[in-house]
């Protein structure tokens, strides 16, 4: 239905479910075998799940649709992983998660989107503005980093 629409579409793949890694979304998408489907490549569930900016590297170009970017601690926080990731990421630059190595893997041309739900932050007062800035202001920079 999607491609009767000229629409793309992505699986995102994220730890303890059967789409589970970066190898796992990408034999799916293989398998079905069509050009308007692509994996969703998130950072945190890319480090999460055991994947390594290497993998993404060596993946062909074609098989990835999208990238969302946020950042977290390589570890677990001590709240569930569906609620950190739901509502408790960091902005890029504030964790540990190897960013630039993520970034330098992906085709350049490629869609990349912010996914920073900061719900601790939006309960104690701070404002949209002032939590979407500190996003877009580490996503340039990290975007001055890399080799163009």
């Amino acid at each position: 239905m999607a491609a009767a629409r000229a629409l793309r579409t992505t699986l995102e793949f994220f730890p303890a479910s059967p789409v589970g890694d970066l190898a796992t979304a990408a034999a799916a998408v293989r398998h079905v075998g069509r050009p308007e489907f692509g994996v969703l490549v998130d950072a945190m569930h890319l480090m999460r799940s055991g994947g390594r900016a290497a993998e993404l590297a060596a993946l062909d170009p074609a098989l990835i649709g999208y990238a969302q970017f946020c950042d977290v601690p390589l570890q677990r926080t001590d709240m569930s992983y569906a609620d950190e990731a739901k509502y408790e990421r960091m902005v890029p630059g504030e964790g540990e998660l190897p960013l630039l190595d993520i970034l330098d893997a992906l085709p350049r041309e490629l869609v990349i989107g912010l996914e920073v739900p900061q719900r601790g932050l939006a309960e104690a007062g701070v404002g949209p503005h002032e939590r979407l800035g500190r996003c877009v202001t580490a996503a340039l920079e990290l975007l001055a980093g890399l080799d163009t």
